[in-house]
């Protein structure tokens, strides 16, 4: 039975909201600043990060496995990215953004998802915690190398995991 995680990251970043959204959008370019993005192939021409996208995911993590998996863009417009995710992972991914104050903004990234592969499922519930603890770093890492990307700095993070007892766990906002 498939693992499910609804993992929330929330980040200040010194930033433009416009050089953040050309930076997601530019899927194929993640990893020149995501150090476990070990390659990303772009699978259905377009433009970067419209919608119908396709983008093949090789992500290894620090705990030393890898997920293979494909996003597709579904939905692209000024403050929210939606990507739907199967393979190795399936589920859903959404990107939140705002400006903050002059020269700042707040990114929130909600991911939905579940495990496909047999051998995670079978120890989930001995290394729920493990695991968690490797997207975090993973996440950590994300947000060091967007900040670099955008030319600014990372001001705050937060990584949070939504508990499956919760009544929001896997509702994506609105």
């Amino acid at each position: 039975m498939p693992s499910r995680y609804h993992f929330v990251t929330t980040m200040e970043l010194s930033s433009t909201p416009t050089s953040v959204e050309h930076t997601l959008q530019d899927v194929s370019s993640w990893p020149d600043w995501w150090r476990w993005a070990e390659r990303i192939e772009q699978t259905v021409e377009s433009p970067p990060g419209a919608v119908g996208a396709r983008y093949r995911n090789e992500v290894r993590t620090p705990m030393l496995y890898g997920f293979t998996y494909v996003i597709e863009v579904v939905e692209s417009v000024a403050g929210r990215i939606r990507l739907d995710v199967s393979g190795d992972l399936e589920g859903t991914g959404l990107f939140l953004y705002e400006e903050t104050a002059p020269g700042g903004v707040r990114l929130q990234f909600i991911w939905l998802v579940r495990t496909t592969k047999s051998w995670m499922n079978l120890v989930a519930p001995l290394a729920r915690r493990l695991f968690t603890w490797n997207h975090d770093r993973v996440m950590t890492d994300f947000a060091r190398g967007l900040a670099t990307a955008t030319r600014g700095e990372l001001r705050s993070l937060t990584n949070r995991t939504v508990d499956p007892a919760h009544p929001d766990f896997a509702v994506l906002p609105t």
